[in-house]
């Protein structure tokens, strides 16, 4: 296994041995494809976890209050932008452009302190004092953008009695599923000497079901029954594929 996909893997606390198995399951990868396909499980594999672990402290406050704190949340995040010259939070999403114009006291004195600051308390980092600065102000617009979208997400999923399905929402089981076999067909259209074209067979079905194994055991947040049919069911993986095959339709 290439060194880069190791770091990745050990960055984010993946056991290598269990992506060993999901690089089996999908089939011969160049170091690159191998790279791309540690990212893309990681990443589902993230939104999964935050997504089960957030389930779990949702019910510790109600549903008007959670949208209530990410408003103001939003709100905060987009007047310290303000402050830092930024009016509007979308503007920096894809980072600084160079010749920004920000506020004299952030490019100055607030820098300056912000780079003292990190020194004195982590000696080992490494930033430069704009690199600090520009992360900061990246990680406010992506805080009031998630903030908002949560908001949102809050009006729209309201209780009924047909549960999750009937409501609309997709499940962090769904999604997870939606997100493997993303990645999965997107590699394989990309390195086609992998194995055969993306479809609904036995090798789709094991290679989620690793992903699913190493998920499992990734996270102490996850149900350990995740990996089985019982839990995931074969009609539940092919529902996800169809779903993939009909948005990839969509696309121009």
């Amino acid at each position: 296994m290439p060194i880069s996909v190791v770091t990745e893997l050990r960055g984010t606390q993946v056991p290598p041995e269990q992506f060993a198995a999901v690089l089996s399951a999908f089939g011969r990868l160049s170091e690159q494809g191998q790279y791309d396909l540690a990212v893309g499980i990681i990443s589902v594999s993230k939104v999964y976890e935050l997504r089960k672990l957030a389930e779990k402290q949702r019910l510790l406050l109600p549903q008007h209050q959670q949208r209530e704190r990410f408003h103001s949340i939003s709100t905060s995040a987009k007047r310290l932008l303000a402050l830092f010259g930024v009016s509007e939070a979308k503007s920096v999403a894809k980072g600084v452009p160079p010749g920004t114009k920000l506020h004299p006291t952030a490019t100055t004195n607030l820098m300056i302190e912000l780079y003292r600051v990190a020194g004195e308390r982590r000696p080992t980092a490494t930033a430069s004092a704009y690199e600090r600065l520009t992360t900061l102000i990246l990680l406010l617009s992506d805080l009031a953008e998630a903030a908002e979208r949560c908001a949102l997400d809050g009006k729209k999923k309201r209780p009924s009695r047909g549960g999750n399905r009937r409501a609309g929402q997709i499940t962090a089981e769904v999604e997870l599923l939606q997100g493997v076999i993303k990645s999965y067909a997107e590699l394989r259209n990309r390195f086609p000497s992998s194995g055969p074209r993306p479809a609904f067979d036995k090798r789709l079905r094991q290679f989620v079901r690793s992903v699913l194994e190493l998920v499992a055991t990734a996270s102490r947040f996850v149900d350990s029954n995740l990996p089985k049919p019982s839990r995931i069911t074969d009609a539940a993986i092919r529902g996800a594929f169809n779903r993939y095959l009909h948005k990839s339709k969509r696309k121009p």
